[in-house]
């Protein structure tokens, strides 16, 4: 809880965004805290001065405290997607909403993937839903995401507007 704080005092980064790997990484005393922006990519240089911060004496007797950005694991995103009659095509849009739910832009209001948690597709389709009402359906080809101590990213994002039958 006290490194937790500690990170979390560095603008951008928030409690949330901080995972910890504590199984001794580089033996006993130390751990890991994987830290992440709620938009975008931490710099090395936010890195650096939060580690220097923990080096010059925030730290307990004998710790071990790293801290890196959290790795990241590029994800293809594929779907289709159906409008409903006698309505403009929101494609970029569409990429964009799906964009902020992996942390690209804050441009929408969707749920996020994380580290160490499962990301729903059906779920971002249900909020696309309710950020289009011109969307008369939208099928993902991607299975739910499993995270670890990791991030998923958008490697290439694939939309495809499918004529209505």
């Amino acid at each position: 809880a006290v490194y937790r704080a500690i990170i979390s005092e560095f603008p951008g980064i928030l409690a949330d965004n901080i995972v910890f790997d504590k199984n001794a990484p580089r033996g006993p005393g130390s751990a890991t805290a994987y830290v992440h922006l709620t938009v975008g990519s931490i710099s090395q240089a936010v890195i650096n001065a939060i580690n220097n911060y923990i080096a010059s004496g925030y730290h307990g007797t004998g710790d071990d405290m790293l801290v890196q950005a959290i790795p990241t694991q590029a994800q293809n995103i594929v779907a289709d997607y159906w409008l409903k009659p006698n309505v403009s095509d929101i494609q970029s849009e569409l990429n964009e909403c799906i964009r902020a739910a992996f942390r690209e832009n804050a441009a929408y209001e969707v749920t996020t993937c994380s580290a160490n948690s499962r990301f729903s597709f059906s779920v971002l389709a249900s909020e696309l839903h309710q950020q289009f009402p011109a969307l008369k359906s939208i099928k993902f080809a991607n299975d739910d995401i499993e995270s670890g101590v990791w991030l998923p990213v958008i490697g290439s994002l694939t939309t495809t507007l499918r004529a209505n039958t």
